[in-house]
């Protein structure tokens, strides 16, 4: 048979990329929930969602393989394997779909992309409050004797807890 000449369908494809969008979009609500839980400072909230973050991303990972194995099956031995080559293979009522499926990724990875940079800049912030507060509960510890003035000394901070209590 020639696939040149007959379209092959693309149902299985289809159903491969919508399982796919399906788990990008729980993604991107488990992104703005955590969103939320950073503003809050809610910490043991965020360790449970990113387990289930965790979860979800094996799953993409799973489903992402499935979808490869759908493409090289739907478009036979090919250099492209990218989602136009495969709408451009398919019946024109399954290229329809497709390319809304197409439209829908770019969209979700455009949310994800942004959610992710703004929870990446709220951990950052975070961790630069931590660090200053460290710093004002854990001083440098200055010299209790007097030192030559042109003698390096290290400043070393203090240990939080006195070992000799």
């Amino acid at each position: 048979m020639n696939r040149e000449c007959e379209k092959v369908s693309a149902k299985s494809l289809i159903l491969s990329l919508e399982s796919l969008l399906e788990k990008h979009h729980e993604l991107y609500s488990i992104g703005l929930e955590k969103t939320e839980l950073l503003k809050s400072n809610r910490v043991k909230e965020l360790q449970q969602l990113i387990q289930k973050e965790q979860a979800a991303l094996s799953s993409l990972q799973k489903l992402e393989e499935k979808r490869m194995q759908e493409t090289a099956s739907f478009l036979g031995v090919s250099e492209n394997t990218t989602l136009s080559a495969c709408a451009e293979r398919a019946q024109p009522s399954e290229r329809k779909t497709l390319e809304k499926l197409m439209e829908s990724f770019y969209d979700i990875h455009e949310k994800l992309r942004a959610v992710n940079t703004l929870n990446q800049q709220l951990t950052h912030q975070a961790m630069q409050f931590v660090t200053l507060t460290m710093d004002m509960l854990m001083p440098q510890e200055t010299a209790a004797v007097y030192t030559k003035p042109a003698a390096k000394t290290e400043n070393k901070r203090r240990p939080l807890f006195d070992s000799k209590a």
